[in-house]
């Protein structure tokens, strides 16, 4: 699990059969989505690679920014559980 981005997910509006790549390393500054940023970070964790996701029915979501979801790359509320600390610095899982 990458670096917590945020303690809040993202909606979001993804379209049918497009390719979306959602971020796990947390260092992408197109949040929630992966610009590329987990080539060139080095991390604890440094084979973090984004998540491929095609959705087959245009459909709004909740993409997780704190990183830590097991329902990659849908919030499941663990932000819920991060304490302050974890947000401002970071976890690694």
């Amino acid at each position: 699990m990458g670096r917590v981005h945020s303690k809040l997910p993202t909606k979001v509006v993804l379209k049918k059969d497009k390719v979306y790549a959602w971020c796990s390393c947390g260092y992408s500054a197109s949040q929630p989505l992966c610009d590329g940023s987990h080539k060139s970070v080095r991390t604890p964790k440094s084979n973090l690679k984004p998540v491929r996701y095609i959705p087959n029915e245009d459909r709004e979501v909740w993409l997780c920014n704190c990183k830590q979801t097991k329902n990659r790359p849908f919030c499941d509320g663990s932000h819920s559980n991060l304490k302050e600390k974890d947000a401002k610095e970071g976890l690694f899982d």
